[in-house]
């Protein structure tokens, strides 16, 4: 069984002593699917979230680089 967490973070306004207060939501990853997920740990992933059927789905791909910056770096 898997939750949503959400917590309260806290920022200081620059200089001040007012704090700027947002929520962040996370979703854990459970150890059986660690090494499935293993390979996109260092990659930047495009998310797109919907709910179908009462059922909430989040999809997570990889970026995809611009074939100039990919002949570039190689």
């Amino acid at each position: 069984m898997v939750r949503i967490q959400q917590r309260i973070s806290k920022r200081p306004y620059l200089k001040s002593k007012r704090i700027y207060r947002y929520t962040r939501q996370s979703v854990s990853i459970v150890k059986r699917f660690h090494s499935v997920s293993a390979p996109f740990l260092k990659l930047d992933l495009e998310q797109n979230v919907k709910v179908q059927d009462g059922s909430l789905i989040i999809v997570l791909t990889p970026k995809t680089v611009p074939t100039e910056r990919a002949n570039a770096q190689a």
